[in-house]
């Protein structure tokens, strides 16, 4: 991304993984939002009607990721949203944990915080010598013992992009559940979460997206046991 300075120079912004380039757009509302905060307190952000901004995003967030309105929510980042995930996992010593060698590090943690209560195991899914994730293994492994599955859509280490819809098949007959990180490909590549038939998803805004540093967002699929709406 070229972005000119001050003195007519150009330079060159190469980290939008990390942490994008907020358009103008996106200043103009923090800028707005903070000036509103400041003067009249937190409660005027969720303006007139109450909510109804906080309608608008869940409504782009679903369009975004080809899910229904009312199954996504905001957190500070995919990291907390994920932590929060497996501390409400319910795992016995006999079930096991797979993840893939492109995890990151705040996941792993919570992965292994995961174990530490529980007494679970914790597997490393396997690459084939092209540097792909070994979907043959998984697939002469499965069985009811594995409880979670959680896979990386795009390594942020080596770029591979993970067969998230082929694994979504695969474990869907399993009692499996299944979380995606796609903080390094929503944004950049299209995701359809039905399609890739995860039970949970997480995300950060400040990547691709280019919002404000510490927003992000999950999607939680309905669980076969949740009561029905209404």
């Amino acid at each position: 991304m070229n972005t000119p300075t001050q003195s007519g120079e150009r330079t060159a912004h190469l980290n939008t993984a990390g942490t994008g380039r907020m358009p103008d757009a996106v200043h103009a509302v923090l800028a707005r939002a903070t000036a509103l905060e400041d003067r009249y307190g937190p409660a005027a952000l969720r303006g007139s009607p109450p909510g109804a901004p906080h309608r608008r995003v869940h409504a782009r967030l679903a369009d975004l990721l080809g899910v229904p309105a009312g199954r996504t929510v905001l957190t500070t980042g995919a990291a907390q949203a994920f932590e929060a995930f497996t501390r409400t996992t319910v795992l016995r010593p006999s079930d096991r944990i797979w993840t893939t060698p492109h995890e990151g590090v705040a996941h792993l943690h919570a992965l292994h915080a995961l174990r530490e209560r529980t007494r679970c195991r914790l597997e490393v899914v396997p690459l084939r010598p092209d540097g792909d994730l070994d979907l043959d293994w998984m697939r002469t492994h499965l069985d009811e013992d594995v409880a979670l599955v959680s896979v990386v859509h795009l390594s942020a280490a080596c770029g591979t992009v993970n067969p998230v819809e082929e694994i979504g098949r695969l474990l869907a007959p399993h009692r499996a559940q299944y979380t995606l990180d796609a903080s390094h490909s929503v944004g950049l590549l299209p995701v359809d979460a039905r399609r890739i038939g995860c039970r949970l998803l997480t995300a950060d805004g400040w990547r691709f997206l280019r919002g404000p540093q510490d927003i992000g967002f999950a999607y939680l699929a309905p669980h076969p046991h949740d009561d029905p709406p209404g």
